[in-house]
Order: C-alpha cells, then sequence, then structure tokens
C-alpha cells in the first residue's frame, strides 16, 4: 500500500514538474526529491532489514539532492556552471556507489568481497577509458569549453560508471530476478541517461530541455522509494534483524556463468580496442590513455591471481568436504578407508591394526521420540566425547548413522581393546542435550585387529562389523572381538533376520497370555499380558530377547505389535464373554508406534472391532518416553488416554525417568522391574526402593502396581506386606497359547484358597 501511495505521489509530481512554469516546476521536483528520501528513511523502520548502512547513503544522496534543489530555487541567480551542478549535488552523487559497495558487500559470499570491489574497479577502469577516449579528450583538446564545464563533463559519467560496475556486480550476485534488482537496475539505468543528456546541455547550447532532463532523475528516484519500500529490499540488506538471510557460507564460491564471463572479457578488451580506434591529441592525451590502460591490466591481474586464489581454496573446501563429515566434523568413511589402507600397507610388520566399530545404542530411540534435531546433538555430543579421549595417535571417524569408527596401531595387540573399553565408559554418562534435559548413551563396540600385509581393508572392516553384530545380540558389556567363530554366529544371525520377514508375512508371530493376579492373597485373575512368541517351524520356539530387537532394526515391529494388539483384543472379548469377569490385557507398544501416526485410530478399531470396554485394554509403554515432555509423544498419550484406555509404565526404575515424572504423564500403572523383585529380601536398600515405588503409586493416587518377574512364594509374601495390588510372573503361571489358557467358569479361582501357599 505505501509502495503504491508513493509510486503514486511521484509519478503526479512528475506530470506537474513537466507541465508548470518556472518556481512552480522546482517546487515539484524538490517535493518528489523529498518524497523520496522520506520513503527510505520509512523502508528502514517497516521493513528493518539487517544491514542498514546501503540505505542510510541512500537517504544521505537524496538529501543532499534536496539541498541542492532548495538552494537553486531559493537563488536562481547563480552563475553557471554551478546552476546546474554545485557542491551539494556532486556529493549526493558520490552517495550513490557507497550506497552500491553496502549491497555487493552484503550479498557476497564471505572472503568474496575482494573480489567483487576488484570486478567493479576493473569495469570502472575500463570504462573511464573509454570515457576520456570519446568524450572528455575530445572536449578538452578540440572544443573552447571552461575547466568547469570539462569537470563537470567528465566527473558525472565517471561516477555513472562506477555505478554501473557495481550494479552489474550485484547482479552477478543475487540474479535479476529479484524485485528489488530490477528496480535497482531501473533506477541507475535513467542516471545513466539522464547524466549523458546533462552532459549534452552542458556542452551544447541546442542540447536538450531542462525539463525532461529532471522528469528522468525524478522517475529514478521514484524507483529509489519504490525499492526502500518493497519487501524484497530486505533480501538485498542481508535479511531482517533476527532473521539473517545473506550469502555467507563457506562453500566453495559457484563458478561463474557464461554470460558473465563474457561480460568480463567485454568490460576489458572492448574498451582497449575503442581507445586504440579513437583519435589521440596532444601529449598528455597518450600518456593519460596509457596511465588509465596500466591500471585496467594491473586490475585484470589482481582479478586472476584473487580468481586462482579463490579456485585453490574451493579446492580446498571441496577436498575436505569429501573426507569429513558436515554434522560432526569427524573424518567420513572415505577418510577411514583410505587411513586404513596407509596402516595396513606402511605400518611395521610387528605391529597390530586395530578397528573398532562403534555403534550409538538408543540413538533411534532418542531420533524416533524427539526427532531429528535431538538425535543430532547426540551425535555431536558423542563424537566430542569420542575426539577428546582419544590420544593423537589414534584417530575416530563417523562411518555413517549412528556408527563411528575408531583407528588405531601399536605393538600392543590390546591397546585398541583397552581404549574401546574407555571409550564406552566414558559416552555411557549422561549427555546433556537442549532444554535441560539428558539422554544416556552407550556403546556397542566391536573390534577387530590384524598385522599389517595380513589382511586388506575391506576383510578387516567386514570383521569389525561382525563383531559388532554379535555385541548387538549380547556380548558381555556390550563389546565383542572378532574372531573365526563369530561369522557363523552373524550368518545365522543374517539368516534369522530373513526368517523372520517371513514369519511377518505368514503370520507366524502370535500372542502368549501371562496371567496377572490380585485381589486377596492374590488368588484373582485380573487380567493378562500379552507376550509376542515365535515358533520357528526348523528352531522351535526363538526367544523373545532373540527377535524382538531384529524386528525393531528392520522396522517390522509395527506389523507384530498391531497383530498382538488386535488378537489379544479378540481373544480376550472372547473370555470375558466365557466367564463373566472383568479382564483386562496388557499390550507393549514399542515407541516407534507412539511416535508414528495411526497408533491412536488402531486402537480405536480394535477396541470397536471387539467391543471391549477401552479400561479393558492395558498399553505397555517403556520409561525412556518419559524423556520427552513436550511433542507427538505427549500428544499421543493424551490421545490414547481421552479413548479410556489404561495407561502402564513399564520395567519402571531401570531408565531415564525419576518419580517426578510420574505426574507429567498420563500414567495409570506402573510395573515394578523384575530386577527389584529378584533382590527382595536380599538386598535391603531395593526393598526400600520398591516400597517408595509403591508408596509413590499411592500418593500420585495410580490405579495400582504390578509387580513383574514374582516366582517365589516369599516374593508374593513380601510385596503383599508392602500392599502391591496386583502381581505377574511364573509364580502366577508362565506364558501360554490362547488354546492352553486355564479359565475359571464363574468369578474369581478357587482352585486353591491361598495364592501365597503355591508352589
Amino acid at each position: 500500500m505505501l509502495v503504491g501511495a508513493a509510486a503514486t505521489a511521484m509519478l503526479t509530481l512528475c506530470i506537474l514538474q513537466l507541465t508548470l512554469p518556472g518556481a512552480a516546476s522546482s517546487v515539484a521536483y524538490c517535493t518528489a526529491n523529498a518524497i523520496s528520501v522520506s520513503a527510505v528513511i520509512v523502508g528502514l523502520r517497516l521493513r528493518k532489514p539487517r544491514i542498514r548502512a546501503p540505505f542510510r547513503w541512500l537517504a544521505a544522496a537524496g538529501m543532499l539532492s534536496l539541498a541542492s534543489g532548495l538552494l537553486h530555487l531559493a537563488r536562481p541567480d547563480l552563475g553557471p556552471p554551478w546552476n546546474s551542478a554545485d557542491p551539494l549535488s556532486i556529493a549526493g552523487y558520490l552517495c550513490l556507489p557507497v550506497f552500491l559497495i553496502g549491497f555487493v558487500r552484503t550479498t557476497a559470499r564471505r572472503g568474496l568481497d575482494d573480489l567483487a570491489l576488484r570486478d567493479a574497479a576493473m569495469m570502472s577502469a575500463a570504462g573511464a577509458l573509454v570515457l576520456w577516449s570519446g568524450e572528455i579528450a575530445p572536449t578538452l583538446f578540440m572544443m573552447d569549453a571552461e575547466p568547469a564545464t570539462v569537470l563537470l563533463v567528465s566527473l558525472y559519467p565517471l561516477v555513472d560508471i562506477v555505478i554501473v560496475a557495481l550494479a552489474v556486480r550485484l547482479v552477478f550476485q543475487v540474479g535479476w530476478r529479484l524485485p528489488a534488482t530490477r528496480l535497482l537496475l531501473g533506477a541507475v539505468a535513467l542516471l545513466l541517461v539522464g547524466d549523458g543528456l546533462a552532459g549534452i546541455l552542458r556542452v551544447s547550447p541546442n542540447g536538450p530541455e531542462g525539463h525532461g532532463i529532471r522528469l528522468i532523475y525524478m522517475v529514478a528516484n521514484m524507483l529509489f522509494a519504490v525499492l526502500a519500500l518493497h519487501p524484497s529490499m530486505v533480501r538485498l540488506a542481508g535479511g531482517t534483524a533476527g532473521n539473517a538471510v545473506e550469502n555467507t557460507s563457506d562453500s566453495p564460491p559457484r563458478r561463474s556463468s557464461a554470460g558473465r564471463r563474457t561480460a568480463l572479457v567485454l568490460a576489458v578488451l572492448a574498451p582497449g580496442v575503442m581507445a586504440q580506434l579513437a583519435p589521440t591529441f596532444a601529449g598528455p592525451d597518450r600518456l593519460i590513455r596509457a596511465l588509465i590502460l596500466a591500471v585496467l591490466l594491473w586490475l585484470v591481474a589482481r582479478r586472476l591471481v584473487g580468481t586462482v586464489t579463490a579456485l585453490g581454496r574451493a579446492e580446498e573446501a571441496t577436498r575436505h568436504q569429501s573426507l569429513h563429515d558436515q554434522l560432526t566434523g569427524l573424518p567420513n568413511r572415505a577418510a577411514f578407508l583410505s587411513e586404513l589402507e596407509e596402516r595396513l600397507t606402511n605400518d611395521p610388520a610387528e605391529h597390530w591394526v586395530t578397528v573398532a566399530w562403534l555403534d550409538a545404542d538408543r540413538f533411534k530411540q532418542v531420533n524416533n521420540t524427539w526427532g531429528h534435531p535431538a538425535g543430532d546433538e547426540v551425535l555431536c555430543a558423542v563424537a566430542e566425547r569420542l575426539r577428546a579421549l582419544v590420544p593423537d595417535v589414534t584417530r575416530v571417524y563417523r562411518t555413517g548413522g549412528d556408527e563411528f569408527a575408531v583407528l588405531s596401531s601399536g605393538p600392543d595387540a590390546d591397546e585398541g581393546l583397552t581404549l574401546a573399553r574407555g571409550l564406552q565408559t566414558a559416552v555411557g554418562d549422561p549427555l546433556p542435550l537442549s532444554g535441560r534435559r539428558f539422554v544416556e548413551i552407550t556403546l556397542t563396540i566391536g573390534v577387530a585387529r590384524a598385522h599389517p600385509g595380513t589382511t586388506s581393508a575391506t576383510d578387516l572392516v567386514r570383521n569389525a562389523d561382525t563383531a559388532l553384530y554379535r555385541a548387538k545380540a549380547g556380548a558381555p558389556s556390550g563389546l565383542a572381538v572378532f574372531d573365526d567363530s563369530l561369522r557363523a554366529e552373524v550368518y545365522d544371525r543374517l539368516i534369522l533376520a530373513e526368517d523372520l520377514r517371513r514369519a511377518v508375512r505368514e503370520g507366524e508371530i502370535t500372542p502368549h497370555f501371562q496371567p496377572i493376579h490380585g485381589g486377596e492373597g492374590y488368588a484373582d485373575l485380573i487380567g493378562f499380558e500379552a507376550l509376542a512368541r515365535w515358533t520357528h517351524p526348523k528352531r522351535g520356539m526363538v526367544p523373545p530377547d532373540q527377535f524382538i530387537p531384529l524386528a525393531e532394526d528392520n522396522g517390522s515391529i509395527l506389523e507384530i505389535g498391531e497383530s498382538i494388539m488386535r488378537r489379544a483384543c479378540f481373544e480376550l472379548a472372547g473370555w470375558r464373554a466365557r466367564t463373566g469377569l472383568d479382564l483386562h490385557v496388557s499390550v507393549n507398544v514399542s515407541p516407534v508406534q507412539i511416535v508414528r501416526d495411526g497408533l491412536v485410530a488402531m486402537v480405536e478399531s480394535a477396541l470397536s472391532e471387539t467391543a471391549l470396554p477401552p479400561d479393558a485394554l492395558w498399553l505397555e509403554i517403556t520409561e525412556s518416553l518419559l524423556m520427552e515432555r513436550s511433542g507427538p509423544v505427549r500428544a499421543t498419550l493424551a490421545a490414547l488416554k481421552d479413548l479410556g484406555v489404561v495407561i502402564a509404565l513399564d520395567d519402571f526404575g531401570t531408565g531415564f525417568s525419576s518419580l517426578s515424572c510420574i505426574g507429567d504423564f498420563p500414567i495409570d500403572v506402573v510395573k515394578v522391574d523384575r530386577s527389584f523383585v529378584k533382590r527382595l529380601g536380599e538386598d535391603p536398600r531395593t526393598t526400600e526402593l520398591t516400597r517408595l515405588i509403591i508408596d509413590m503409586a499411592t500418593s500420585l493416587r495410580l490405579h495400582g502396581v504390578v509387580a513383574e518377574g514374582v516366582e517365589t512364594a516369599e516374593q508374593a509374601q513380601i510385596m503383599a506386606s508392602m500392599n502391591c495390588t496386583w502381581l505377574q510372573g511364573w509364580w502366577c503361571g508362565r506364558p501360554m497359547a490362547p488354546a492352553d489358557v486355564v479359565l475359571p467358569e464363574v468369578g474369581p479361582l478357587t482352585a486353591r484358597s491361598s495364592a501365597v501357599e503355591r508352589r
């Protein structure tokens, strides 16, 4: 709106300037100048550009031009040549190149400011050579012109050359499609035309009318005013004060386009050719031409040196980027393989070259729970700790994803293994993240070593990767060293992963149900936990700790989770109908399911299809999800709570949460981890912690507490003394296939009068 108002006002004044006589025309001209200056000031306040200095120089140019106009309006009797160009006007015109230099510096890539100014200086020198040969020298040596007139004839075109050179350089940097750039080019073009006509008017009595020249300047000022008010002006000025968009990348400069190269070549060659074709005059003329040409050639040489230097920096930056990870700054896989090849080739034969392949456990969980920014923070924090801990002769690499590699060599065969254990311990300390959060990341490490000349880099890396697979599969302390026995084991794991994909497709993963008891003496059956079980056609029953990690790695945990939930709801609906009991079923939900869209809809669908009341379905989440205090996890849990399902916190006491975190989430039930139950009666501290958890649940008015892993009557009695609500474990019953589940016909179990007397 302001842009349109300013343009309309100035166009109106342009018309008045042409039609009004004498002083009134000058008033219109000065008023247009005043509007232009005001528009620049308003634009600075309205758009809040990050870099303001260029627009201040533009405002200064307008103010000086306005002062010049007012001076001549007040003193029309000033004699020539100052009636057409007084010192105020000249000073204002000299502000325009400074205005453009500010934009050139703002939009230039870091390290290319000098090149930008050299281009402008080179084009200015070329233009000066043409101007001297074609206009100034003929005027000075052939016409009977006063020195002041010759000075003015020369000065404005010289400034114009600098302005044009800077404008062209600016177009090279930001392109011509930006509206602000087009407005700037239009204003510069009009200034060039106006100055050319003014030069003719000064030396020729039959030159163009002054009103027409003023009109050209007024339109140029109008374009400057629109430029200052247009939203795109912030792009030229490096963005807004709070949102920088300037191009200050350290990446290598882009190659010049064909058009840009052509323009620069013509800017150098054409002036020299024209200067040779133009007639020469007395001795000073030839001397001045030679001096200008020498300056031009010197600038060209400097430009070539600058280009070669920039290309060298670009090549070095490209090489660095090709060998380094951009996120962590560590050398990447390519650098690792190159260094490994060199050590295997050149190190002494008696040395050991050791590769430790590191995998950041729980990284995927953090990534899925908090998003990629948090995952990036974790990777950077792990990289920083690794870099700080390794000795100078050892290097750390990020080889991709959440994997790192440590390469060491020396006479001691166990040196690399000792270092790997130290790194594992150091990284295990909680890592601070933004938002005052902490996360515990452990390292799983596979180590392989060999003497130089006895193996290839590819084989050594494969061996380390094989050891890493073994470590992930449950090696002590999460660290494994490669030996020949690992090959068959890892191969078997790969075959099992393939079988798992087939098993998911063919529905071999089925729920088994472990009873949960409560009531007096824990004699009442109150529900079941649905546990995923896989009966392999050849291997038989595959333990969950073998196939669940594989399912999480390959993503099939989503399909398994949905299948178990729907089948568990189906079985529970039948059991409730047969017994008349308000039984529930508890189903584990993986962190991946929580953060993915569709879980709430799937739960709602499963309940609807089986006509189960929502509180008959318990969803068990892991403690690690309590790290997330906002975002998709909180939203999903809230939506599930709104459905009416019961949210249970599984394996409490083993993860990241504190007791205070429970109140921040819609948790209904806490499940005490089996590691606490196992030590009841043996470790007083564990017994007291268990009591504290149960008391906490009571204070928070949760539905109750489930003790997992109860295997003996003694454990059951201790839990009863603590007023634990429910028990689960082999003491209550083993996980069973649906067909093997034994249900009471009516009411609570009566086969045994007291559950605490069992077994």
